[in-house]
């Protein structure tokens, strides 16, 4: 099952873009920008293999050996995001303001090959699709990394260990049953996310994991010193039949606590560790744990309250940092709906989920009380977030706040390193999930940007094909590691460093782009792997052009393999470092002379290729 499909399809209308030129904008244009324009750093040197030219400040450019190649050229805005974490920004380069191609000789501008050239009208966000039954993605209300001052008791961000924290645990897990111990817990209760409600949940399952390597062991049964999760069932989702619907067993809750416990210390190991004590409401870092001590508490229910509805949330888990401080009579904010402790949360129906019908809408069925792979991929990327939270946050007494976009791409480059081990299938692999999103959709946003609303779903397209590429081109599970235990940034910085290069952020953005343009080796498989606990986590080679990430319309009139390009005097709005690929058709002589509009913004940079 293609969960992307189900959000990322697009609905298509004929219809072409007349190009309007506005000279003269240029003085006034460029007052609205700052900071990263191409003054201000060195542009990528392309080499004649490279087959990629910078177009610059000129409007001509010939090209050459390039008889028989397909050539296309991108516009580029280098204007960094004005607010990475969410909001609006005014960063964007009008479609009427983008440089087109005017004329060109020694080219043919029929196509051949078996995507379609479309223009810009015939994209428009699928919003049925966002708000019917979807997947969304949640997003904090509030963000209370401000409030964090450090303790000398408790500062020291701690390795992996086994025996961490086992006696308060052993005695925790000695003074529960699972099927009859019972928890009060504060769960959101709108589609909105906004409103809370404490509700009676059950111990359905508990979660162990001992040993090292080969010897690593985990399942449900255990020494109570090894336990490292515990799974609640809302009391409105537990089943004693079968799980359907929002309905799940404790057979499934099993399934959940065993799965978790498979890669508990592995994904440790390569991401960092979790922050095991608890936040005061003033902010100060403890050892002093909650009620369930320092285990991972996963609860199942139904997020949104929206089962059966017509409006949905969407969202299949999250993880929420407002759970790692303490109760308190004080807060007047959502604090006051904390659970004291290590807590994330899991979709009840999405943990049923099955499929897709004739129409495209997902259906819950159930697995035979087995997880669904969407949901289970979902416990590892959600226990990313909570690692980061102590590798970022935490570990830097509050100074460094990951962006969103940079977070959401390491929790799916968890899902990456860690599909092919756990054989989840390519649908539910996060390039099935995203790679079609990607492909039809990249220019509604930028590289780094997050954009809320109907647009999350591209944002997420697009971060994790820009990290994908990023980890296979430098180094696979241990950049991805490095970046995730850099305690010093949350955003492009850090990726950067752990590259060993010093590239600046345009030049890395434009070899990705190139990559995608061009199909070629930056999403091979990685050579680097991570061992540990029993399971190897390693990035197979990925494909963006594989047909079965193509992008259809609604009506599947209109399909493409890898992503949509327009047509040579389209013009299109360009995000904060956002692009937009352009084709021209195919190179009938060795030269090629291309003619641009006059480049009305420093920040557009127009790049040509051939391949």
């Amino acid at each position: 099952m293609k969960r992307s499909h189900a959000l990322s399809a697009l609905c298509f209308s004929a219809g072409l873009f007349i190009f309007v030129s506005c000279p003269g904008a240029e003085s006034v244009l460029n007052n609205l920008f700052g900071g990263d324009v191409p003054s201000s750093e060195a542009d990528l040197t392309y080499s004649e293999s490279d087959l990629a030219w910078n177009l610059g400040d000129s409007t001509s450019i010939s090209i050459s050996g390039v008889l028989g190649k397909e050539i296309l050229f991108v516009n580029y805005n280098n204007t960094a995001y004005s607010n990475p974490n969410g909001g609006t920004s005014n960063y964007t380069i009008p479609a009427s303001s983008t440089r087109v191609l005017q004329s060109a000789t020694g080219v043919s501008t029929s196509y051949s090959n078996s995507r379609s050239v479309v223009d810009a009208e015939e994209f428009s966000v699928d919003s049925d699709n966002l708000s019917l039954g979807g997947i969304k993605h949640f997003v904090p209300k509030e963000d209370f990394s401000s409030m964090i001052k450090s303790s000398s008791a408790s500062r020291a961000i701690s390795g992996v260990s086994l025996t961490a924290s086992t006696t308060s645990n052993a005695s925790v897990v000695s003074s529960l049953i699972v099927g009859t111990s019972t928890k009060k817990i504060y769960v959101d209760n709108d589609v909105n996310l906004s409103t809370y409600a404490l509700k009676t949940a059950t111990l359905q399952a508990i979660g162990y994991a001992s040993g090292t390597d080969e010897s690593y062991t985990y399942g449900t049964s255990g020494s109570a010193e090894n336990a490292v999760c515990l799974v609640w069932v809302v009391e409105d989702c537990l089943s004693t039949d079968s799980s359907s619907g929002k309905q799940v067993t404790q057979v499934l809750a099993e399934d959940v606590a065993s799965k978790f416990a498979k890669l508990y210390y592995h994904e440790r190991d390569v991401f960092g560790k979790e922050y095991d004590g608890l936040i005061t409401s003033s902010g100060t870092l403890t050892s002093s744990t909650g009620d369930t001590g320092t285990l991972v508490n996963i609860v199942i229910y139904d997020i949104g309250n929206d089962y059966g509805k017509d409006d949905q949330c969407g969202v299949v888990g999250y993880f929420y940092a407002k759970d790692y401080y303490q109760k308190s009579n004080s807060y007047s904010n959502v604090l006051k709906y904390t659970n004291a402790g290590k807590y994330f949360y899991l979709d009840a129906a999405f943990c049923n989920l099955s499929g897709t019908d004739s129409n495209g809408k997902y259906q819950y069925n159930g697995n035979s009380n087995s997880v669904s792979d969407t949901a289970i991929t979902t416990i590892y990327h959600e226990f990313q977030h909570m690692i980061d939270f102590n590798q970022k946050e935490i570990a830097s007494n509050g100074s460094v706040s990951a962006e969103h976009w940079y977070n959401e791409m390491l929790s799916m480059l968890a899902e990456d390193m860690f599909a092919t081990g756990l054989e989840i299938s390519d649908d539910d692999a996060p390039w099935g999930a995203r790679f079609p999103g990607f492909n039809s959709s990249y220019f509604y946003s930028g590289i780094d940007e997050y954009r809320e609303s109907g647009y999350s779903v591209i944002s997420y397209s697009t971060a994790y094909t820009f990290g994908a590429w990023l980890a296979r081109q430098y180094g696979g599970p241990s950049y991805v590691s490095t970046v995730s235990k850099d305690h010093t940034d949350g955003g492009l910085t850090s990726l950067i460093s752990a590259s060993g290069t010093s590239y600046s952020s345009r030049q890395l953005f434009k070899l990705f782009i190139k990559d995608v343009v061009q199909q070629t080796g930056g999403f091979a498989a990685s050579s680097n792997t991570i061992s540990s606990y029993n399971f190897t986590s390693k990035m197979p080679a990925v494909n963006l052009y594989d047909t079965s990430y193509r992008a259809e319309t609604k009506n599947g009139t209109v399909s493409y393999d890898g992503p949509g390009l327009f047509g040579p005097t389209t013009q299109v709005e360009l995000r904060p470092h956002g692009f937009a690929i352009h084709g021209i058709g195919t190179a009938t002589s060795d030269t090629v002379t291309l003619t641009f509009t006059s480049r009305q913004y420093d920040s557009e940079d127009v790049m040509i290729y051939a391949r």
